[in-house]
């Protein structure tokens, strides 16, 4: 990251903090894409108040539905770039929404994405320092059945470039991008191929399960060259083993468990030219080398647990969600292929965290879980100097004394439908 238009792109697309020349300000809101818990009302974006002087600290100010019902909201840009749409993912109701947040306390919804034909189920998104945004698409049509691939997008939604995951001689089931990160800088883009489960719901989710339980489970991170869009390489994630009753999947088709078994999210660490990847299996890889000849993955750490989720990097801090032990992990590494655990938060056991988002400078972090538990949001509190973490108690809904800002409610800005399931959220300046 040795460039200032380098700096900038890691700023936006990995949503790390740049700790740099000019410090940026910090999010007044947060954006918080959010389904209704009953799936009877429509879902919706939530924005809540984090401003600490404000008399509305800790409260839902604003909100609009996406005119959709049980779209399952997921996934959205990792960052909010000012000036642009924000775009989500209603996963298993196989929807993507574009919203308007440049004014937090009347957002709007600009309406609905296409993707091509032959790309389907979007996942995941990265925005491009000329506005347009990657998405990746786990399959290539409305049953899910891989390969997926990437779309770019202009900001209005409008389709620019597609490009399929397909390898010869390699199942589709096992080429469904999840996550990207672009370095538009090197005209390349890296993804990672992890299978996302359908809800119940979804009449296509018992044949996705199927092709798991039957060993087609992805573990290959891809290289593509952003100009002219294609596929440049595919590289599997090697492993140690560990124990099958890890992931029920591997109990039934081999007796150990590889952590290289599905990558989900990648992270551009400082030199602009190297990143890192987690598992699910909680696998952590480097991936270096940007041309097909020389992309590779090297195995470097395993955290403990399964369901190692959204990651982020921050200066020379690797900040990890872990669903299966409740807990966000830091890692020092500064030497990327020996990396040190300097702190972690530790929630209560059914609070599984999912996804964390960073502020622009960096010291406030954004949680949000899956799981049984009371659906709240969290701020934590992190030091880019030290790598120390840990929980913000001021953050809590007015009245009580309880960490967090819970969305088991009946009554939202747009109307009375009830408690709500908040996934993906931003800073909002």
């Amino acid at each position: 990251m040795t460039k200032p238009t380098v700096v900038i792109a890691v700023c936006v697309l990995c949503a790390s903090s740049c700790v740099g020349a000019r410090a940026p300000a910090p999010g007044r809101y947060l954006a918080a894409w959010s389904g209704d818990a009953d799936r009877h009302q429509s879902d919706f974006l939530a924005i809540v108040d984090i401003d600490s002087s404000s008399p509305g600290y800790g409260t839902v100010v604003a909100s609009v539905p996406a005119a959709a019902v049980s779209t399952e909201p997921h996934h959205m840009e990792y960052a909010y770039t000012p000036g642009r749409s924000l775009f989500a993912s209603g996963w298993s109701g196989h929807r993507m929404f574009r919203f308007d947040v440049s004014h937090p306390l009347a957002p709007r919804l600009l309406g609905e994405v296409r993707a091509p034909p032959g790309f389907n189920y979007a996942h995941s998104f990265a925005r491009l320092p000329d506005g347009d945004v990657l998405a990746t698409m786990q399959g290539d049509d409305s049953s899910d059945d891989g390969p997926g691939g990437l779309v770019r997008f202009h900001d209005d939604g409008m389709v620019v470039a597609s490009a399929s995951a397909a390898v010869p001689g390699v199942k589709g089931a096992r080429l469904r991008p999840y996550s990207l990160i672009a370095l538009p800088a090197e005209n390349r883009v890296i993804s990672a191929s992890a299978t996302m489960d359908l809800e119940a719901w979804n009449p296509h989710a018992a044949a996705v399960e199927h092709a798991m339980m039957e060993g087609d489970i992805p573990n290959t991170a891809q290289l593509w060259e952003l100009t002219p869009f294609r596929l440049l390489a595919t590289v599997a994630l090697d492993a140690p083993q560990v124990k099958s009753d890890s992931f029920p999947a591997c109990a039934k088709v081999m007796l150990t468990c590889p952590p290289g078994l599905l990558p989900m999210e990648p992270r551009l660490l400082a030199d602009g030219r190297t990143a890192m990847v987690s598992t699910e299996l909680c696998g952590l890889f480097r991936l270096s080398g940007l041309d097909s000849g020389t992309f590779r993955a090297d195995y470097v750490y395993r955290f403990e647990g399964v369901g190692c989720s959204v990651p982020l990097r921050i200066g020379h801090y690797w900040l990890e969600a872990v669903i299966g032990t409740s807990r966000v992990v830091v890692l020092d590494i500064a030497d990327p292929m020996h990396p040190v655990e300097v702190s972690r938060v530790q929630f209560a056991p059914d609070e599984n965290v999912h996804w964390i988002s960073a502020d622009a400078d960096g010291r406030r972090i954004a949680v949000t879980h899956v799981g049984t538990a009371e659906q709240r949001i969290w701020l934590l509190r992190f030091n880019p100097a030290t790598g120390a973490i840990a929980m913000d108690s001021s953050f809590h809904d007015p009245g009580t004394r309880v960490p967090g800002v819970s969305f088991k409610r009946e009554h939202w800005p747009h109307g009375e439908t009830g408690p709500a399931i908040p996934h993906g959220v931003v800073f909002l300046p």
